[in-house]
């Protein structure tokens, strides 16, 4: 087993034991924040950012998650609102929000299956894609590949037009 492969292990046992506590893969100059109120979902998120070679800090608080934000300056952003109940939903649209201003941050929604003014919020707050009804068996490393493409090609003008993977 690789070291990759042991630290997204380490992350995804530690997001079951501590939840609230933010939690990191090896180091990637991209960051990723992951924020669900689902310490499995968290830990599907953590393991399909790492594989997509982000470095990830994931929370199932979405008021540390807020925090964390202004502290940070991350290119991606998965916020699962799945998981929410009504009024964890209204903290984590505060959330998406707040990272939708963010220069330069590629925002994901995971919205709930069959709700399209969840759909037409996200979209008018710009996030960069929205996942309606996802499982915990839904493999968004590729994404997550692809959104590391799009991040390095923002950031860095001399890759623009290259594939990094």
């Amino acid at each position: 087993m690789s070291l990759t492969q042991n630290n997204i292990r380490a992350t995804a046992e530690m997001a079951h034991a501590q939840p609230s506590v933010g939690l990191r893969t090896e180091q990637s100059l991209f960051q990723c924040l992951i924020v669900s109120a689902s310490s499995q979902r968290c830990g599907t998120l953590t393991r399909a950012a790492a594989d997509g070679r982000w470095s990830v800090q994931a929370y199932t608080d979405a008021r540390k998650a807020l925090v964390q934000s202004k502290r940070t300056h991350f290119h991606l952003a998965m916020i699962d609102f799945q998981a929410c109940d009504k009024q964890q939903a209204i903290f984590y649209r505060k959330v998406c929000e707040n990272l939708a201003e963010t220069k330069e941050l590629l925002l994901v929604v995971c919205g709930k299956n069959d709700d399209p003014m969840e759909e037409i919020w996200a979209r008018q707050i710009g996030s960069w894609f929205y996942l309606p009804g996802i499982d915990d068996n839904a493999s968004l490393g590729h994404l997550c590949g692809q959104a590391m493409n799009v991040a390095v090609q923002a950031t860095v003008p001399e890759y623009s037009g290259h594939n990094v993977g």
